[in-house]
């Protein structure tokens, strides 16, 4: 995807709770600009919430995982016919159930916010530490496109995106803990044969204190300390350049948190 998602990221934040009453955090445009910060407060007349650490699960969850099998399991999508996420359209992002899928749509570009892309996050809980996997995949059919997770964020701000990319590369996205008063930037971007080219790929996210591990497929690909360990929040997220059009397709989503 080059090197753009780390130049510029417009940051679409729709924050959808895990609870039967969805409920929209803000939408507001937001810079991942090395040299900008990403943090705020929630746009005007947007609705107050409180941050849900777990939802409702199934009493045995089908979704299997070798990580953390002795955490609580608080989040187990698997799609087959409703979900705790967020569903809806807006500003050219359409999210629904199909086929056993949660799908986010941005094939559309008529209706997005600017000329700038688009980025989508969709909550999906929080907890002090957390082993996040989904797995899914990605028909983009023009530009620069990528899909991930994102984690040891807040109610305000998305810190740390690890996403796969329509190129076969990752990249991980936030802050150092040196450069904390510098802005979001870049921080590890690569190229991996664990990465399904255009094919269904399993990312797993465990985040435990400071430390951060991203894999993909079980392979792991990369690890960063987080300048915060409390920050709770996670959830996936999509990416696409201007030009970009994509669906993305997530299978299942497994949370287990300690």
């Amino acid at each position: 995807m080059r090197k753009s998602i780390f130049v510029i990221i417009t940051v679409i934040l729709v924050v959808a709770m895990v609870l039967p009453l969805i409920n929209v955090l803000r939408v507001g445009n937001r810079s991942l600009e090395k040299n900008s910060t990403f943090s705020g407060t929630a746009d005007q007349g947007s609705s107050s919430f409180s941050l849900p650490l777990e939802q409702i699960v199934p009493a045995r969850c089908p979704i299997g995982s070798q990580y953390k099998e002795d955490w609580r399991v608080t989040t187990c999508e698997t799609f087959e016919d409703n979900t705790g996420l967020w569903v809806g359209d807006i500003r050219g992002t359409r999210a629904y159930i199909k086929d056993g899928d949660y799908i986010l749509d941005n094939s559309d570009v008529s209706n997005r916010l600017d000329n700038s892309g688009y980025t989508f996050p969709i909550l999906v809980g929080a907890s002090h530490d957390v082993m996040l996997s989904t797995t899914g995949r990605m028909d983009c059919s023009a530009g620069d496109c990528a899909w991930g997770v994102f984690v040891r964020s807040s109610s305000e701000s998305i810190i740390y995106v690890f996403m796969i990319e329509n190129n076969g590369s990752y990249s991980l996205t936030g802050l150092s803990p040196q450069e904390v008063n510098q802005g979001l930037g870049n921080i590890q971007t690569a190229s991996h044969s664990a990465i399904q080219h255009n094919g269904r790929n399993t990312i797993t996210a465990i985040v435990e204190g400071a430390q951060m591990m991203f894999y993909v497929n079980d392979v792991l690909l990369t690890t960063h300390e987080a300048y915060d360990a409390t920050n709770p929040t996670y959830g996936v997220v999509v990416w696409g350049s201007p030009e970009a059009r994509a669906i993305n397709r997530f299978e299942e989503i497994l949370a287990r948190a300690n």
